[in-house]
């Protein structure tokens, strides 16, 4: 119930941002938004109620900064990375607000006798854009200007099917990031690619390393400058001739 509602009053404030403060590039000192939050009152405990609502608007103002393109990121590849590295600390950005309107509210849920109490806030914010903008370039998010493509060197290893090659190739190729690939070096068990990304080297690792391409898992090694070390993992099926054998030969080991 209360994510249900927390998803409402998040698209009510994202139908219309209201930036009150017209920003043309991340080089502005702040952005001046509107965004609202809300929260459980749990055991009648108003004061941290209120404290996390504010949270959650310092959060949703963040949200809607990132997604309303003041920054060049892919934030539905990355929301996971967002959430964890950026979302959660919210208030970090956050150089000055204004409670504008509070109160509290209650909401009827099937099920449960008496409705549940939530503490709801309507504040005006100002977002540190450039503490913002760093650190989302420290974590490799910012993708670079249209026409500032840099080449990628990617040294794969373990890889000795030309199926597993394919899968990890046309995966490449739909990568909004990805330009062009290029082929350098073919060896049993190590391919070389090169690739011209406007993606940062760390966020290109990260987006690679973060799906599983059908059975196959693709884990980095090590990063350094341009390059990029991944090895490729295959899954074992649960029922294999390679799986079988492995577990009756541990049985035997066990019986001796």
């Amino acid at each position: 119930m209360q994510n249900r509602f927390k998803t409402f009053l998040y698209c009510v404030f994202s139908i219309a941002p209201w930036i009150m403060l017209a920003v043309s590039s991340p080089a502005a000192e702040n952005i001046q938004i509107e965004s609202g939050g809300i929260a459980l009152v749990s055991d009648g405990n108003i004061a941290q109620s209120k404290e996390a609502s504010l949270k959650d608007a310092f959060k949703n103002a963040v949200k809607q900064i990132i997604e309303n393109g003041t920054f060049n990121v892919d934030f539905a590849r990355h929301q996971n990375i967002l959430e964890d590295k950026i979302y959660s600390d919210a208030s970090a950005y956050i150089s000055n607000f204004r409670i504008i309107t509070e109160e509290m509210v209650q909401e009827t849920v099937e099920g449960l006798e008496k409705p549940l109490t939530f503490y709801k806030v309507s504040v005006e914010i100002s977002i540190a854009v450039s503490i913002l903008h760093n650190d989302l370039k420290k974590l490799g998010l910012i993708i670079n200007a249209e026409g500032s493509e840099k080449s990628v060197t990617l040294t794969i290893t373990d890889i000795y099917d030309y199926s597993d090659f394919i899968k990890l190739k046309n995966f490449l190729k739909e990568l909004k990031g990805v330009k062009e690939i290029f082929y350098r070096t073919f060896a049993r068990g190590r391919i070389i690619i090169g690739i011209k990304t406007s993606y940062d080297t760390s966020a290109l690792k990260d987006t690679i390393t973060s799906k599983e391409l059908d059975g196959l898992k693709v884990e980095a090694t090590d990063v350094s400058g341009d390059v990029i070390n991944l090895k490729i993992i295959k899954h074992v099926p649960e029922s294999s001739p390679i799986k079988d054998f492995g577990d009756k030969f541990n049985q035997g080991k066990e019986k001796n």
